[in-house]
């Protein structure tokens, strides 16, 4: 409780208070309260006090024992128990998707004051700004179910809501380069930018690798007789800790083994040569079975951004389409079918966990190909006859 005398602009003095409620019951965040424009220090302390009474009226009325969780409290509790039946990267892009969406809107409240109401509109919100919203949904309605579990609250709300139509969902899209343009694009990276970044975009556009898959192969995984790929691991970031983590691959089936070309295989084999040479200037050891095929100038974990700030570069000065990492996969899946590999053995080499992700692929492959169906097809009838 803080009263102060100021002067007005008009050099007349006056009276304020400041005041510090105590903590809201059904956000959890603190009430405070300013007022200025009295005559004196008496009317000021009058009017504070009347406003006193009145909160803590109102905030008897609303406290309980089950008021001190917040749906934050909660979440944190919730998420131990969840780290345990997931994988790390799915735990790690979890956690994001409720420090970035979901405690934004709900981390103050207390967990059994959220009502249907509240969660309809941030619901709404959602579905108009994010592909991923009903993930969202079914995210806050586990945190409902386990608090509900533990005698926080009674009800889930989330179970009440409507499910708008979502208006910023995309079609699926997949954007990637066709033959030519790869082949601009490789020439490009060759010619103006490292010997690593070629082999990089190399591997990725003819091996069809994630990007945490790039950055997480080992010499060990390589198998230069045989001429094969071992995808064993994925390298992610934890924004977080700030840390990086090897995990399990996507999914059971994403961990696979590849054939590779001989082209693969002599860019491969020109880089380790190099990094060996670059490494031993250093006085650092590259030989481990467990030495990275991609590293930082320091022999540290690379991170997507050296990638992207590359694309960016030769996109612009080379005037082609822009791409993102990624969508060196989706080229290499769409030059698979070009070449006239069948659907199923696309899934395995990419490491689909169901056909359907190879067939969401496979309607972007190039309009060369959507082309020459007609051409095709006229040719077929002209042969029979027809």
């Amino acid at each position: 409780m803080k009263f102060k005398k100021y002067k007005t602009a008009s050099g007349k003095t006056k009276w304020k208070f400041y005041h510090y409620l105590g903590i809201n019951s059904d956000t959890g965040k603190a009430d405070e309260i300013r007022r200025q424009g009295f005559k004196s220090k008496s009317e000021a302390r009058e009017v504070l006090l009347e406003i006193i009474k009145e909160y803590e009226k109102g905030e008897r009325i609303k406290r309980s024992k089950k008021d001190k969780y917040t749906f934050s409290e909660v979440t944190e509790l919730w998420l131990i128990h969840y780290k345990k039946q997931v994988k790390v990267t799915t735990f790690v892009n979890r956690k994001a998707l409720f420090r970035n969406h979901i405690l934004p809107k709900f981390k103050d409240y207390y967990i059994n004051r959220i009502d249907v109401k509240k969660c309809q509109e941030v619901v709404n919100i959602w579905y108009e700004t994010f592909t991923e919203s009903a993930r969202l949904v079914n995210l806050v309605s586990n945190v409902f179910k386990f608090a509900i579990n533990q005698g926080f609250c009674r009800d889930n709300p989330m179970d009440k809501i409507i499910r708008p139509k979502n208006t910023h969902k995309e079609e699926y899209d997949a954007p990637f380069y066709g033959k030519e343009e790869l082949q601009i694009f490789l020439g490009s990276v060759k010619e103006n930018e490292s010997l690593k970044a070629y082999t990089m975009f190399h591997v990725l556009a003819f091996t069809g690798l994630r990007r945490g898959e790039l950055f997480a192969l080992q010499w060990s995984d390589i198998d230069f007789r045989k001429k094969t790929l071992s995808v064993n691991r994925t390298l992610f970031y934890d924004e977080e800790k700030k840390e990086f983590h090897f995990g399990p691959p996507k999914t059971r089936s994403s961990r696979r083994e590849i054939g590779i070309d001989n082209a693969t295989i002599q860019s491969l084999l020109k880089w380790r040569n190099y990094q060996r040479e670059f490494f031993l200037g250093l006085g650092i050891n590259v030989g481990a079975k467990d030495q990275l095929v991609f590293t930082s100038v320091n022999n540290h974990y690379m991170q997507e951004s050296y990638l992207r700030r590359i694309i960016k570069r030769i996109t612009e000065q080379y005037e082609l389409p822009h791409i993102t990492i990624h969508g060196f996969r989706h080229t290499h899946c769409s030059l698979l079918f070009e070449a006239g590999i069948d659907m199923h053995n696309v899934k395995d080499r990419l490491g689909h966990s169901n056909i359907k992700t190879t067939m969401d692929i496979y309607t972007h492959v190039t309009k060369t190909e959507r082309s020459k169906t007609a051409d095709l097809f006229e040719d077929f009838m002209e042969i029979n006859g027809l």
